[in-house]
């Protein structure tokens, strides 16, 4: 029997207990969607294998398939979670991929409208984008915000749920450009979020049309979570399809739905804004507007009989006339039963209130400048942060609240997005002007601690020459910046930082962490071989001990490392000995007598 059928076995009979303890099968079969422990008939043992001994193994240059006997259930413990989430620094997913279809049911898209070779568009004119789907039910998406790649992908007679997307990039100068295009950039970007004419025909309108230029557009099938569609075999047609096309003319005006354009860069500071709330936070314009429909309904209910709860109902209505004639029935109503004749006001007054409060409600939801700064900076709009801090500029720092009072400020921010031009100009209006004004989150770590962890070059940079009193600054653990850019391998960053420490790169080089670890336990821990020749090159101590009594050496990642390592320490130990015989030499050492033979001595 082959260990891995052995370990199928182990693991199989493991979970069967642990689901036998769970109240019985009926239980088991329950957790689904919401129990935390995997149920025999859920194992995939396909995932027991790497391929290469199964069939199909003799195809050359296959790469061996990562193995799990629980079908890696844990595979991002530890990472930076999805979460429902748009990261963009990246990210580890751990739902299920989900349902997927039967091979004769794979979805399949063609652009019918624009055609490659086809009419040409006109430039600043509106036109619509046209697909023709088959094999997709189209018309379901979630919030994009909050759940993206959040469940499974999953069918409806057989067919996938989802929707699909256009986005149309421009080429430059040319049809055929033999470069890879940005990824990150789109002349035009929609989702289509409606089921079309019910028969697969689904358009994108393309409102104010594209500057003059060459272009492509494609199409991408989504899930309902908006993941990639997942189909059956490997063997296939694409699910996607991609066409050029030109737009002639003059115009220039950049499209709204572009990246650069306000309507991409709300949709991707809307993203950055639920990932800065965190994973299932509540939109504040929603709570908002429920509370002030409680506030309402309990207003009407001050009212008296059948009248009150009119005026309830008036004041829910969002018209201040449907809300009057409905106050002033309810009150001839009233009036012919012989019901309360001030029931009459008392709608009159709640009509009015209706109409009050739904322009404070209109004001509650205007978004709070203190978040649209947030949402500036995450987006990289240096203008918008420029015009919200000239009219509040007691938003300057901007901090997060938090209990200790502490937390990332609006240069902490932009720092860690590498965002340079708004750092420039947070650092221009007075950020961190001085020692005393320097700013610290709960970590205790500066906007400097973020910009070296994360190697943002440019931003260190400018941080050290306007900050430079941030640079040998400690965290809550004893760690500089230095020790941070180490441990994370930007060697550029590690030399900028010792070139700008105050009193010098031996100020920070003998500094260590509550452990005892300095910038070099933590660049050989890691393997960062340029590192660890920068900092043993500005006289780093290569037999400092930590509290555990371990030098860097012994942290090697790799015997390639350690060998490394030694040959550069070797190499700084025979340079400084040149150098110390150099200057021995200009300044004129001791004389050492040389025999000439014969006896005589110079």
């Amino acid at each position: 029997m082959r260990f891995s059928q052995i370990a199928c076995a182990a693991a199989l009979t493991a979970v069967a207990s642990a689901a036998n303890n769970n109240n019985g099968g009926s239980a088991a079969a329950a957790q689904g969607a919401t129990g935390t422990t995997l149920l025999p008939n859920a194992i995939q043992s396909g995932s027991f294998a790497d391929g290469s001994q199964e069939i199909g193994a003799d195809e050359a240059n296959q790469a061996k398939s990562l193995t799990s006997t629980n079908n890696f259930i844990n595979n991002c413990a530890g990472k930076t979670l999805t979460n429902g989430l748009q990261i963009t620094t990246g990210s580890c997913n751990g739902i299920p991929m989900g349902d997927i279809p039967a091979k004769t049911a794979m979805v399949s898209s063609v652009i019918t409208f624009p055609t490659t070779g086809g009419q040409e568009v006109a430039s600043d004119t509106t036109f619509n984008i046209s697909v023709q789907m088959s094999n997709l039910v189209a018309g379901s998406f979630t919030n994009a915000d909050a759940t993206y790649f959040a469940a499974p992908q999953f069918l409806q007679g057989g067919q996938v749920v989802g929707h699909t997307h256009v986005t149309v990039q421009d080429l430059g100068n040319s049809l055929n450009p033999t470069q890879a295009l940005d990824a990150t950039q789109f002349a035009f970007f929609k989702g289509i979020n409606d089921a079309g004419n019910g028969k697969g025909l689904l358009q994108a309108v393309v409102t104010g049309g594209l500057p003059a230029g060459n272009y492509r557009v494609c199409t991408m099938a989504s899930a309902s979570n908006h993941q990639p569609v997942i189909m059956p075999v490997a063997q296939r047609g694409t699910a996607d399809d991609c066409t050029k096309f030109t737009v002639s003319g003059n115009g220039k005006v950049a499209n709204d739905a572009s990246n650069n354009g306000s309507g991409g860069q709300a949709a991707a500071a809307a993203a950055a804004s639920a990932v800065a709330a965190g994973p299932g936070a509540v939109d504040p314009a929603l709570t908002e507007t429920a509370s002030a429909a409680a506030s309402a309904t309990a207003a009407a209910k001050g009212g008296k009989g059948a009248a009150a709860a009119n005026g309830a109902a008036a004041n829910n209505a969002g018209s201040a006339g449907k809300a009057a004639a409905s106050g002033a029935a309810a009150a001839n109503a009233n009036a012919g039963k012989g019901g309360n004749a001030n029931a009459a006001n008392a709608n009159a007054a709640n009509a009015k209130g209706g109409k009050g409060q739904g322009r404070k409600q209109r004001a509650r939801r205007e978004i709070d400048p203190s978040l649209r700064l947030r949402r500036a900076i995450h987006s990289s709009d240096t203008l918008l942060v420029q015009r919200i801090l000239h009219s509040h500029p007691s938003l300057l720092q901007n901090p997060d609240a938090s209990p200790t009072g502490l937390s990332n400020t609006s240069l902490h921010l932009a720092s860690s997005l590498g965002h340079l031009s708004i750092v420039r100009l947070l650092l221009k209006l007075g950020h961190d002007r001085s020692l005393s004004s320097i700013s610290l989150n709960e970590e205790h770590q500066t906007p400097l601690h973020l910009a070296s962890a994360a190697g943002h070059t440019d931003v260190v940079h400018l941080l050290c020459s306007s900050c430079p009193w941030s640079i040998p600054r400690r965290d809550v653990r004893g760690r500089d910046s230095l020790m941070l850019a180490a441990r994370e391998g930007h060697d550029t960053v590690v030399q900028i930082l010792l070139t700008f420490c105050p009193n010098g790169p031996e100020a920070i080089l003998d500094g260590s962490d509550m452990d005892g670890n300095t910038a070099l336990h933590f660049a050989s821990s890691n393997g960062h071989l340029l590192v660890l020749r920068t900092l043993l090159a500005a006289g780093a101590d290569s037999e400092r001990r930590n509290v555990w009594s371990w030098t860097p050496v012994a942290y090697s990642a790799t015997v390639q490392a350690e060998v490394y390592f030694k040959g550069l320490v070797g190499e700084v130990e025979r340079r400084k000995m040149v150098r110390k015989q150099v200057t021995e030499e200009k300044k004129g050492g001791a004389v050492r007598m040389v025999s000439l033979g014969d006896g005589e001595e110079m």
